[in-house]
């Protein structure tokens, strides 16, 4: 079997998995093989393209949302809000992180803090009802 053909065959048993499977897989493979996506670090613009070329064998699409996905963290949206320069997917520094990208990255970071706080309040919330719970029953016996 050509490579050319076992390529394909690949390609066409991705293809039959979920996008949600698909997304699992592209997200492995990407962390997997670029150090700069472990470590959060800008990416250059343009990576998308040069990321569908090195995963031939995933659907655009999905190697667009999964690198979108990546690009919304706050983890790398600190990075951004930083400064800095921005990075390949070999790790080399490509390009610089403009003023506006790190005003946009503060922006993002400032509207979840809302958001996380929330999140912290309604993980706590049922914690307290229980421990309330707890109490009372134990104050009636």
């Amino acid at each position: 079997m050509s490579s050319s053909s076992l390529g394909d065959a690949l390609q066409k048993a991705i293809g039959t998995q979920s996008k949600r499977k698909q997304l699992e897989m592209i997200n492995e493979e990407m962390y997997r093989r670029f150090a700069v996506l472990r470590e959060n670090r800008p990416l250059a613009i343009g990576t998308l393209d040069i990321l569908v070329a090195a995963l031939p064998h995933f659907d655009a699409i999905v190697v667009k949302r999964a690198l979108s996905q990546h690009c919304a963290r706050l983890t790398y949206q600190k990075q951004l809000a930083r400064g800095g320069k921005r990075f390949n997917l070999k790790g080399k520094p490509d390009g610089e992180i403009t003023d506006s990208e790190k005003q946009n990255a503060a922006s993002i970071i400032q509207a979840a803090k809302p958001q996380a706080k929330a999140a912290k309040a309604d993980a706590a919330a049922p914690a307290a009802q229980s421990n309330a719970a707890t109490e009372g029953s134990t104050d009636q016996a």
